[in-house]
C-alpha cells in the first residue's frame, strides 16, 4: 500500500497554497461519505460534505452567447450560481437535458456553484480511505487533475470503478477548460479591416 496520507494525494492536485485540510476535511480527517452520480455512464463521487443540495435542472439562466461548459446561471437562496455541465467540461456529452439530470450545488473554502450532471446515484459511506482504492498520480490535464483515487463500487454488476473528485479542484478545472474554449471563440472572431488597430 502506498505510504502517502489521502489528504497529501489530493493536496498534489491542488493550486500552490491550497492546504488539503483547508478545503476537504473529509480527506484531511479520514472519514468518508461520498455522493455517487454519473457523467455519460462514469460513476464519479465527491465529498457529500461539499455538497449543499441537489436541484432538478430548472430555473436556469441562459448567458449571452454559446459556451457549452456553460449551462447557465442559478439563483439559489438569494445568491447567483454559475452552473457548468460536468459532462462537457469532462469531454463528454453534456449533462443537462439528460433524463435524470440534476445539480449539485458545491461549496467551497470561498465560493459556491452548481454542476450539472446525468444522474445521481446516492451515497457511499466508509470510515476511510478503503485499502481497494488506488490512488491517482498527479498530472492529467484539468478537470480531470481533481481526481485523486478510484474507488471500486463492489455493489455494482461488472466491478465498475467510481472516479473520486476533488469538488474545489474539479471546479477550477471546469473553469481552466471552459476559459480555453472562450479564447479560441475569440481568436475565431473575424475583425472587420476597419477596426483593426
Amino acid at each position: 500500500m502506498n505510504s502517502v496520507s489521502a489528504s497529501q494525494r489530493v493536496g498534489l492536485h491542488l493550486q500552490q497554497g491550497v492546504r488539503a485540510c483547508d478545503v476537504e476535511p473529509a480527506v484531511a480527517q479520514g472519514s468518508r461519505s461520498w455522493l455517487l452520480f454519473e457523467v455519460d455512464g462514469q460513476p464519479c463521487g465527491v465529498d457529500s460534505r461539499q455538497v449543499r443540495q441537489i436541484l432538478r435542472p430548472s430555473g436556469l439562466s441562459n448567458l449571452p452567447g454559446h459556451n457549452p461548459y456553460c449551462a447557465g446561471l442559478l439563483v439559489w437562496q438569494e445568491i447567483v450560481l454559475v452552473v457548468l455541465d460536468l459532462g462537457f467540461c469532462l469531454g463528454k456529452r453534456a449533462s443537462l437535458n439528460q433524463s435524470k439530470s440534476r445539480l449539485l450545488v458545491c461549496q467551497g473554502p470561498t465560493h459556491t456553484w452548481a454542476l450539472a450532471v446525468d444522474a445521481v446515484r446516492g451515497f457511499h459511506r466508509d470510515s476511510a480511505l478503503a485499502p481497494e482504492s488506488i490512488p491517482v498520480s498527479p498530472g492529467l490535464s484539468p478537470p480531470w487533475n481533481a481526481m485523486f483515487a478510484l474507488l471500486p463500487l463492489a455493489s455494482a454488476p461488472g466491478g465498475e470503478v467510481c472516479a473520486l473528485l476533488h469538488a474545489p479542484a474539479l471546479w477550477h478545472g471546469c473553469l481552466a477548460v471552459m476559459s480555453e474554449f472562450s479564447a479560441a471563440a475569440d481568436a475565431r472572431l473575424h475583425v472587420l479591416p476597419e477596426f483593426e488597430t
